[in-house]
């Protein structure tokens, strides 16, 4: 199948990158359309990214409507209030244990 593009910027660039990579105007064509085609590929299409944004808010949804049965915050659940507390004495200036020496 022939392919016939009449403008003289991408007649130029085409050739300028051939005899910059010694190879074919055909394939150096071919080259930088696969590499976009593939760019494009892995580019999130817009119907894709809003039917994901919307089922995030309905998990965020669905996932709200359940019964709270923990009482205490992610930091306490996590341990960071404790972590927080054991290092309140470095925090306010005493000294670390290298300090101590």
């Amino acid at each position: 199948m022939a392919l016939n593009i009449k403008n003289t910027e991408t007649e130029r660039l085409a050739r300028e990158l051939a005899r910059r990579r010694k190879q074919g105007i055909t394939e150096v064509v071919t080259d930088a359309l696969r590499k976009e085609v593939e760019r494009e590929r892995k580019r999130p299409r817009r119907e894709g990214r809003e039917a994901f944004l919307r089922t995030l808010r309905e998990i965020g949804e669905r996932g709200s409507k359940h019964p709270v049965i923990e009482a205490r915050s992610e930091d306490e659940l996590l341990g960071y209030d404790d972590m927080l507390n054991s290092t309140e004495g470095r925090l306010q200036g005493e000294p670390t244990g290298r300090e101590r020496r």
